[in-house]
């Protein structure tokens, strides 16, 4: 190849990538926030809260480097959804099987093995959202032994009542079940942080409706935001008529932005009214819905909750499935939706103009064809020669990208979502 053309190109290549590496001006408002000491985390969801491990993952099952992965990129907590009423007895006395818990152990002991927090809950329990009274008991009783079993743990692990009540768990029943809950826990449990939402799927409107015991303060009260839902959940398998949802985009328009100020506000003066903590169990958006409005919500959504006094912390929904941050083999996280939830985080370094650590572009065997891999430099790299380090990489890849007639390569903004195939901007690991 002549000189000049690949002189041509790397000149090409560099206007382009001196484009995209610039943070885009609306995820300037929402970086991190030095004042917020809250807890950070995501769901491991579809895994426990299966009614077995694996139904819902292709047989995937949770390992050791799920907490790694999170605990590396920043996080400092992990909810896990667990779907206890699919393993005990449906009788009396509604024994726990014994091999379930130890496998929850296994999880909790992974979780502080990475410095991370840990919130179990009951998940799914269906039957007693459809028949209340007839599961009352054995809701009770699956707490008992919970609450038994786990007295003598860390308190970095939380218990979450119920997630989401609903259907014919009726604010009065609720209210009900959860002051007997409570006591049944503090028995075993009297200093153990306890975090509870209120029915209607946790809704934030519900909230009103909630009735927590006064002289116990060392409750969380949390709800779980997907809001506007036919942008969140558009294309939802499980959603009746979602599909006619497809296409629908959050634009980061003032009037969306007033949308969700208005819900998560309407939360805070609850909690200021009732002098509690607040606590965003769930939130995410959809993989069908278009990558750059996903990574916009989700960084609102995430920067409204870290300005809240009030805010005890947060949970994205979830870690490596439909709403994932990261693929479900665990070989690459997108990156914009990392970066909206974590803008600090080790693995991405936004501000490229002023960090002293620099991005060095490197070729990727074996990964898609406009993936690129990431990496940074110590800090002793001089700014001088970084137009050498990124010709030699921008030539390697150009003679590896010759034969394919790639259009361009896949970059930090890319717009697209994995489910059509395009490739969002990844950091791969190895």
């Amino acid at each position: 190849m002549k000189l000049k053309n690949i002189f041509s190109f790397f000149i090409f290549v560099t206007i382009i990538f001196g484009v995209s590496l610039t943070p885009k001006s609306s995820l300037n408002d929402v970086s991190g926030d030095d004042s917020y000491s809250g807890l950070r985390g995501v769901n491991l969801g579809n895994f426990l809260e299966a009614p077995n491990e694996g139904d819902w993952t292709n047989g995937l099952l949770i390992k050791e480097k799920h907490f790694q992965r999170i605990a590396s990129a920043g996080f400092n907590l992990v909810r896990v959804p667990i779907r206890w009423n699919a393993h005990a007895m449906d009788i009396t006395p509604y024994t726990i099987d014994s091999s379930f818990f130890d496998r929850v152990d296994w999880v909790i002991d992974q979780s502080f093995a990475n410095n991370l927090s840990i919130i179990i809950n009951i998940h799914h329990y269906n039957e007693l959202m459809a028949d209340p009274e007839s599961h009352r008991g054995r809701f009770l009783e699956l707490w008992q032994q919970i609450s038994h079993h786990y007295q003598n743990y860390s308190h970095d692990l939380f218990f979450e009542v119920l997630n989401e009540p609903h259907d014919n768990l009726t604010n009065i029943l609720w209210n009900q079940y959860l002051q007997d809950a409570i006591d049944i826990i503090r028995v075993t449990n009297p200093d153990r942080t306890l975090i509870v939402g209120p029915t209607n799927w946790n809704n934030v409107w519900t909230l009103s409706d909630l009735v927590l015991p006064q002289n116990d303060s060392n409750i969380v009260a949390t709800f779980h935001f997907y809001s506007p839902f036919e942008f969140t959940h558009q294309g939802a398998e499980w959603v009746s008529g979602s599909n006619a949802w497809l296409g629908t985009n959050w634009t980061s328009s003032q009037a969306e932005k007033d949308g969700i100020d208005n819900e998560i506000d309407f939360a805070v003066n609850w909690a200021k009214t009732n002098n509690r903590s607040l606590f965003i169990g769930e939130f995410g958006a959809y993989q069908y819905g278009y990558m750059n409005g996903r990574i916009e919500w989700t960084a609102y959504v995430r920067a409204k909750a870290e300005s809240i006094p009030e805010m005890w912390g947060w949970a994205y929904w979830e870690f490596c499935s439909g709403f994932g941050i990261m693929d479900s083999s665990l070989s690459y996280w997108y990156t914009g939706l990392l970066g909206s939830l974590l803008p600090d985080s080790p693995l991405i370094k936004r501000d490229y103009s002023t960090s002293s650590s620099l991005p060095v572009l490197e070729s990727t065997p074996g990964s898609e064809s406009s993936s690129i891999s990431f990496t940074t430099t110590s800090e002793s790299t001089n700014l001088e020669i970084m137009p050498i380090l990124l010709l030699t990489s921008l030539i390697t890849v150009f003679y590896k990208k010759k034969q394919e007639k790639s259009k361009e390569l896949d970059t930090i903004t890319s717009k697209k979502n994995e489910k059509n195939k395009p490739n969002e901007n990844r950091i791969n690991l190895h």
